[in-house]
């Protein structure tokens, strides 16, 4: 018989592997522009193979806590006070719009959150600019 957490076993390794990753960013223990550990360290200390690891890290490159770069492996790009983080246990959710003609339709806030972090860390303060009143044409 297998004790342990009925909960925490129905959940994948790369998920739990993710969220821990994630919390931990989140909370500080990797600040903006560090390393995080190599995936085969990760996959180790983490009891699970490197191909799980990676999924995870892949999770945390398309949510915008990481970036991958070549020769480097992964940096944390994720700021705190960049207002997307969510909370500790807190777990993916959709934004949902009403039914229409074509049906219901899901935008994943994973994605709506790596956006905003884009065009937040790419215009910084200028998207706070006023337009010219130059009106149409």
């Amino acid at each position: 018989m297998r004790i342990g957490n009925l909960e925490a076993d129905r959940v994948p390794a790369y998920l739990r592997l993710y969220r821990r990753v994630r919390d931990d960013i989140v909370a500080g223990v990797y600040p903006c522009g560090t390393k995080l550990p190599s995936r085969r360290a990760v996959a180790e200390a983490a009891g699970v193979s490197t191909v799980t690891a990676e999924h995870a890290y892949a999770l945390l490159c398309d949510e915008g806590y990481c970036e991958g770069r070549e020769r480097s492996g992964y940096v944390v790009i994720f700021r705190a006070d960049d207002g997307f983080a969510r909370p500790a246990g807190e777990t993916a959710r959709a934004v949902r719009r009403p039914q229409g003609p074509s049906g219901d339709f899901a935008f994943p806030l994973s994605v709506l959150a790596k956006t905003m972090r884009a065009v937040l860390s790419d215009e910084g303060d200028a998207i706070l600019d006023r337009p010219p009143n130059a009106g149409c044409g």
